[in-house]
């Protein structure tokens, strides 16, 4: 569990609400999503930023995650997610390859 400061969404509203307050959250259940946003080009047509930007979401799974953010921000195109949990997970694991004490993975430097 960690701790953070939450802004919450109200069942069926998308806008979130201006109260904050601290939560003890499960990193399993906090999906960090890349994605783009969708904007007007030249001409009126349809397009995405080429900015890739992410957007933090605690939900149940990342199908919600996903239908929250959706709900949310109806212009943000998702690229891909991961749970807070994956990145730490991932950090332990590079860490101790960095460190010598794992073979997992090998690290290439330029």
């Amino acid at each position: 569990m960690i701790k953070c400061t939450v802004k919450s969404l109200p069942t069926g509203s998308t806008q979130p609400t201006n109260k904050k307050a601290m939560s003890m959250v499960n990193p399993e259940k906090v999906f960090l999503v890349s994605g783009q946003m969708q904007e007007q080009k030249a001409g009126g047509r349809q397009g995405l930023s080429p900015q890739v930007i992410q957007r933090v979401v605690v939900a149940q799974d990342p199908v919600e995650a996903l239908r929250m953010l959706g709900e949310a921000e109806p212009l943000f195109r998702p690229l891909g997610h991961a749970s807070l949990a994956d990145y730490e997970d991932t950090a332990k694991r590079l860490r101790a390859a960095a460190e010598g004490h794992s073979s997992e993975w090998s690290i290439l430097t330029a």
